[in-house]
């Protein structure tokens, strides 16, 4: 299985990138990507893009598991929603936001599974360029 996967994005706020994951240790995964994707980096080019502390408050907080069997699964994150768990555990949580520019003409995602706390996949790498 490929541990890098490429894409195209466009300027749209709405546009969805797609993270790729695989079992690793675990059978099953959580079903939200702000627990499921535990972020490495972001490359605008070959600058990261560094994390902002979000501080906000989820009115969700979903921290249900589902199947993942044998084939990939696709978390689909909204470019207007780059928020993921930093740390997280049943009674708190530390988000990061990530602010990726409109006209970036090429990103890189690396990232990895978080099937909990204490199991971490391999680090993949989401490849995307401007259309």
């Amino acid at each position: 299985m490929s541990s890098k996967y490429r894409t195209s994005h466009t300027t749209d706020p709405n546009f969805v990138f797609p993270f790729v994951v695989t079992a690793h240790r675990q059978d099953q995964i959580f079903v939200d990507p702000i627990w499921g994707i535990k972020i490495e980096r972001i490359l605008l080019g070959r600058s990261p893009i560094p994390p902002e502390d979000f501080r906000g408050r989820l009115d969700d907080v979903n921290y249900k598991k589902i199947p993942i069997g044998p084939d990939p699964f696709i978390y689909l994150v909204r470019r207007s929603s780059l928020i993921f768990a930093k740390t997280f555990d049943q009674n708190d949580y530390h988000l990061e936001r990530y602010n990726v520019p409109p006209n970036a003409p090429s990103l890189v995602f690396e990232y990895r599974l978080r099937e909990s706390n204490d199991s971490l996949g391999p680090v993949l790498t989401l490849e995307s360029v401007l259309v």
